[in-house]
Formats: C-alpha cells, sequence, structure tokens
C-alpha cells in the first residue's frame, strides 16, 4: 500500500510524462492510438494543460495536501464521465476513453491509500 502522497507523486510523474510528450511529439502518440496527426495544434495545447496539472499532483505531494488528495477522488472520475458523453455524442473517438479509466482507477487509489492512513500521518 502507497501513501496519499506518493500515490500523488507517481501519478503526477505519470501525467507529465505523458502530457510532455503530447506537447513536444504527439505524432508518435497519435500513431499508437490511430489518430489523425494532421493538425496537432489541439493535442499540444492539451499536453501543455496536462503538464501543469500534473505539475499540481506533485508540487501537492511534496507539500502533503490531503486537501487536494480528497479533491482529486471526487473529481478526477468525472473526466471519464466527460469522456463517455463525448463518445456518445461522437464528439471523440471512443478509444480515448481509456484516458479516463486510466484516472479512475488514479482516484479509486487514491481512495484506498486516503482510508488506509491517518490524517497527515505521510509527513
Amino acid at each position: 500500500m502507497r501513501t496519499p502522497k506518493t500515490v500523488a507523486l507517481i501519478f503526477g510523474i505519470y501525467v507529465v510524462v505523458t502530457a510532455l510528450s503530447l506537447a513536444l511529439a504527439p505524432h508518435p502518440f497519435l500513431r499508437v492510438l490511430a489518430l489523425d496527426t494532421n493538425d496537432v495544434t489541439w493535442v499540444r495545447l492539451a499536453g501543455v494543460l496536462g503538464a501543469v496539472i500534473g505539475t499540481y499532483y506533485l508540487f501537492a505531494a511534496r507539500s502533503d495536501d490531503w486537501l487536494f488528495f480528497r479533491a482529486t477522488v471526487v473529481v478526477r472520475p468525472m473526466f471519464l464521465i466527460a469522456l463517455v458523453l463525448l463518445a456518445i455524442a461522437k464528439a471523440i473517438p471512443a478509444k480515448l476513453i481509456g484516458f479516463g479509466v486510466v484516472d479512475l482507477f488514479g482516484a479509486i487509489w487514491m481512495w484506498w491509500a486516503l482510508r488506509s492512513e491517518p490524517i497527515g500521518a505521510s509527513s
């Protein structure tokens, strides 16, 4: 079992690395997903935003920010819901729902870490 601080650190690194790959070299990533590689402007923008979000996780891990940890458990499943709704509306390819599933597993992992440890115990 990991502490909430460690879960946030690991997830933050995952998000920053994935996001930077989207921002700096989107074509290989898009090819793996069999997505259009012609216009990568929005993909790069999403990568930059993802890197910012991942950095929030890294700062929260460093400061052992339990309010942030708890907020992620509530908010992260909304990402999956949004992706499913967008896929149903045919606004995005359904295969992108996988990113939401990864995020949901991250939220469950954080929830498990939070309930397994008294508040602030990972300091």
